[in-house]
């Protein structure tokens, strides 16, 4: 099987080479198994991603 390869670009006026995707998500509490997540988040890294969003701020209101 052909492993496809991931494009990077330059972040802005900076030396950084990003990913062109990468994974997000909410806070904590919308992901009620802690596991799921971090194996989504190595998964991710693992294939190349270098972009991580998950902010606690984003989460919905209670």
């Amino acid at each position: 099987m052909r492993r496809r390869v991931l494009e990077y670009r330059k972040l802005g006026r900076t030396n950084l080479r990003v990913s062109i995707l990468a994974i997000g998500g909410y806070g904590p509490s919308v992901y009620p198994d802690a596991q799921e997540v971090v194996k989504a988040v190595e998964n991710a890294i693992n294939e190349g991603l270098n972009i991580v969003d998950i902010v606690p701020a984003m989460e919905r209101p209670r």
